[in-house]
């Protein structure tokens, strides 16, 4: 298997890194340590399935998975619109504008690293035997 593309390993880790950040600054929210202290084990599994879900999908994205790539992609796109409109409607502060916003924009980066001409004819190459 042929390496993987600087491009990519950059647009990975920015992912991974957004994500990690913007978790971490969720939890920092009382009102967040108030609605966990009510979710049931269900919730919690659930939770967590899915953030290894998007582990798993940005593993795969960097060992050059393009349907990985494409989901991350989908994926993003739905949290963005649900961000954006939890952002806008409810009564968010201005440093939680800033927070999302800026992660937005770290992951638009990134998918211009991992759909940049170095990147994508990686993606479209034969696995090597």
């Amino acid at each position: 298997m042929t390496p993987t593309p600087l491009t990519v390993k950059r647009g990975v880790v920015v992912l991974a890194l957004a994500q990690v950040l913007s978790t971490a600054y969720l939890w920092q929210d009382s009102k967040t340590w108030e609605a966990g202290a009510q979710m049931l084990w269900w919730m919690w599994t659930l939770l967590a399935i899915v953030n290894a879900l998007y582990a798993l999908l940005l593993f795969l994205v960097w060992r050059g998975r393009n349907w990985a790539r494409w989901v991350v992609v989908v994926w993003c796109a739905v949290a963005w619109v649900l961000t954006l409109s939890t952002t806008t409607l409810v009564d968010a502060t201005t440093t939680d504008r800033i927070v999302h916003f800026t992660a937005i924009a770290a992951e638009l980066w990134a998918f211009t690293q991992i759909f940049s001409k170095a990147s994508s004819p990686w993606f479209h190459a034969p696995a090597a035997s």
